[in-house]
């Protein structure tokens, strides 16, 4: 409400989703919803982690449906050295190895690199609502299933339908 109501006495208010292109890696059916309150062992860790960053997509895209006066982006901040993959228990030691060394030094770039993308998409004139950016304001890209209207609202309907057993 709070959102809403600064929109209607602002001209520009935006609700900025971090996700990340990682969203690559969720499941070939986007959301695997019987799996989502569950441990979901049978998935990797990079597909579990990936399911929630295209659900993080699909939240913004139907977010900015429903609110169109308010400004919704889902960013996704480059590969930043955040050390997310560290203690990935499933990553093949091969992997986890390139990844502490290889990329840290060749691909990866800093936090402070990487915040600038929120803070572009913060400030940024003319951002398209419900769109998915990569860096630095490169729209258009990501999965289908990102783009997917009904997938968004079946999971924005699964989140209600959960977020309600714990209000009743």
């Amino acid at each position: 409400p709070l959102l809403t109501r600064t929109a209607s006495a602002s001209d520009d208010v935006r609700v900025i989703v971090v996700t990340s292109y990682s969203h690559w890696n969720a499941p070939e059916e986007g959301i695997l919803f019987d799996t989502l309150r569950t441990p979901a062992e049978h998935l990797s860790g990079s597909q579990r982690y990936g399911q929630s960053k295209l659900a993080n997509i699909l939240f913004a895209r139907h977010l900015a449906s429903q609110y169109p006066n308010l400004t919704v982006a889902a960013v996704h901040p480059g590969i930043a050295d955040t050390n997310l993959h560290a203690n990935a228990t499933d990553a093949r030691l091969v992997n986890r190895i390139i990844n502490r060394y290889l990329y840290k030094y060749l691909i990866f770039s800093s936090i402070a690199t990487a915040a600038k993308h929120q803070v572009w998409a913060a400030t940024k004139k003319g951002l398209k609502s419900g769109e998915y950016y990569e860096p630095l304001g490169i729209a258009g890209g990501g999965r289908p299933e990102g783009k997917n209207s009904q997938l968004a609202q079946k999971l924005w309907d699964w989140t209600e339908a959960e977020l309600l057993k714990f209000t009743s």
